[in-house]
């Protein structure tokens, strides 16, 4: 799959994010494969294993970084499949990248509706 500059560096940009926020110092950025799983089983099946209360530092990050907001549990569980689906979410929902890490003007920092059960925990 070829992927354009932009979409390209706003997957590095969710990656890192991913890496940062949730403190996997045991991955690099480059690491995660954009197609992988994000929740569910890691290792071998090529997941990172995420679980739901990384579901909501993941959500929190990408709102103060991106300022998009997701609202609800169903939204969660379609941006929050792969590296891919957060990045096309981001996009279709307006997102910026907010270098300073806090929302943009206008925007809360709201607080995200996602249960544990939606997100293959």
């Amino acid at each position: 799959m070829v992927m354009n500059d932009g979409r390209h560096r706003l997957s590095g940009e969710v990656r890192k994010l991913i890496v940062e926020r949730l403190k996997l110092d045991h991955l690099q950025p480059d690491e995660i494969d954009d197609e992988a799983p994000l929740f569910g089983p890691g290792g071998a099946s090529g997941g990172l294993g995420l679980d739901s209360i990384d579901a909501l530092e993941l959500v929190l990050g990408v709102e103060q970084r991106f300022g998009v907001q997701i609202e609800n549990e169903e939204s969660g569980n379609r941006a929050l499949q792969s590296v891919a689906t957060l990045c096309r979410f981001i996009e279709e929902h307006g997102g910026s990248e907010s270098p300073g890490g806090g929302a943009p003007p206008g925007r809360s920092r709201g607080t995200a509706e996602l249960g544990g059960s939606g997100t293959g925990s």
